[in-house]
């Protein structure tokens, strides 16, 4: 055992027990809380875990040292008492008591270093109690007390900063330190654990929390009816009525949208996009926009479209749609900012397809050869169901997105994508909890510092645009 006497003065004394755990220094702090001229005595770790005791001692008259020596002499004593009444009783020594008689003799120890910070020269006499110099890990791995909490390692404290400094920020430079902070507090409880308790003991307890998670997970899933009862949005396709970062929970099924009936088949509306212009017509993968967002300079007809975006019809079997100009507003205003193309009404097989804020937002998983397989799961509105002989297919959008997800197409790799099933959807969103989602985007960095799931994150369409 080492000793560090980190501060002493005459009716003062702090003294770190370096490589031992506390018991040795709470067994010294209850012999001294009783003793008449004992002003304060107490008995701290930086860290329950793996931080170093530190005995404090603070007298009214009597030198500290002095006291500190007596209440080591009882210990002594006491510790003889037991050891003897042990031996009558002939059975095995306390784990405990070993480690409180291991302590006693560093009495002498304790004396010589004390004894030494006191021969030091005035000048270097400590005129306050001080703490030595700690590093960066030491002071991100010790506790601090906080009032009905107690005590709260320093490093959940510094992930709530980052937590809040990103929200108000959304800095992708805050986003990786937290994202990194959250790695290094699991590999840091693990190896504290595994010191505190020993490898079989951390893997023991961290398969059981594994296991608790699991059936919470699965179980609610089961009492929800979904496989994925948790989701959170990492985009801004769905702004202003979702943010990027909430987390969403969901239950099975779709209820709140409205279902078109079919006879024909569902590969009748596809992402190939037939156009209308004028007196001509042809065909385009995704939709229009797509198109012309890649062709405006060397496209007559796309010219004409930025021009006149409600003179082009495009239609998707029995899904039509028509283009217009829409209005962008501020973020957090009602300023409009900017003026875009965008789908501003919809038709099926003739009847008008008004848009609903009440329509159920989904999440879904697009087919493996989609467009948006690239970013996973979807959160988008289901804007209407077609019910075919085939089964019952959604189409959907993102409230802050120009087109549907079926117009959505990209030319260099000629990828769209199809018609959500019933299969893909894993359920519709019944709760929102704003900003928590924000911790799924810290340890999925390829998501938090991709640019598409920035887009739209400055503004949003006015409320008769979407």
């Amino acid at each position: 055992m080492k000793l560090n006497v980190k501060a002493q003065e005459p009716n003062y004394i702090e003294i770190e027990f370096m490589d031992e755990d506390i018991s040795l220094v709470h067994a010294l702090r209850e012999l001294l809380v009783d003793k008449k001229d004992v002003e304060f005595v107490a008995a701290k770790t930086d860290h329950p875990q793996v931080g170093q005791p530190t005995l404090i001692l603070r007298t009214k008259k009597e030198d500290a040292l002095d006291t500190l020596r007596g209440a080591l002499k009882e210990l002594k004593k006491e510790v003889s008492e037991f050891k003897s009444e042990l031996k009558s009783a002939k059975k095995p020594k306390s784990k405990y008591s070993e480690t409180r008689v291991r302590g006693l003799s560093e009495e002498k120890k304790i004396e010589n270093k004390a004894g030494s910070s006191r021969s030091t020269s005035p000048s270097q006499q400590p005129t306050s109690p001080s703490r030595s110099s700690y590093s960066v890990f030491s002071e991100l791995t010790r506790s601090i007390s906080l009032p009905l909490l107690g005590e709260v390692p320093a490093y959940y404290l510094l992930l709530l900063f980052l937590f809040i400094l990103y929200i108000l920020t959304k800095s992708l430079l805050v986003g990786l330190a937290s994202g990194l902070l959250m790695v290094f507090i699991v590999v840091y409880e693990f190896y504290a654990g595994v010191k505190e308790g020993g490898w079989k003991n951390e893997l023991k307890q961290t398969g059981l929390a594994v296991l608790v998670a699991v059936i919470i997970w699965f179980g609610s899933g089961m009492v929800l009816q979904t496989s994925t009862p948790i989701n959170a949005i990492v985009s801004c396709s769905m702004r202003p009525a979702y943010e990027r970062g909430d987390l969403v929970l969901l239950a099975g099924g779709v209820s709140r949208t409205p279902v078109y009936p079919y006879g024909g088949k569902i590969a009748d509306i596809n992402s190939t996009a037939s156009v209308a212009y004028q007196n001509s017509s042809w065909t385009a993968g995704g939709s229009w926009l797509a198109y012309c967002s890649q062709h405006v300079s060397d496209d007559a007809r796309c010219q004409a479209f930025v021009r006149q975006p409600a003179a082009f019809v495009e239609t998707h079997g029995p899904l039509e749609v028509h283009y217009g100009s829409c209005a962008r507003e501020e973020a957090g205003s009602d300023k409009t900012v900017a003026t875009t193309i965008c789908v501003t009404q919809t038709k099926f097989g003739g009847q008008a397809v008004p848009f609903d804020a009440q329509d159920d937002l989904v999440v879904y998983s697009p087919k493996a050869d989609d467009l948006y397989a690239r970013v996973g799961d979807i959160v988008h509105r289901a804007r209407m169901g077609i019910n075919t002989s085939e089964g019952l297919f959604y189409l959907t959008k993102g409230d802050n997105n120009p087109v549907y997800d079926l117009q959505a197409y990209d030319e260099k790799t000629q990828a769209g994508n199809s018609p959500v099933s019933t299969a893909q959807v894993k359920g519709h969103v019944w709760l929102r909890i704003p900003f928590i989602g924000n911790l799924k985007l810290f340890i999925t960095p390829a998501v938090l510092a991709d640019p598409s799931s920035l887009s739209g994150c400055d503004s949003h369409f006015a409320p008769n645009d979407r």
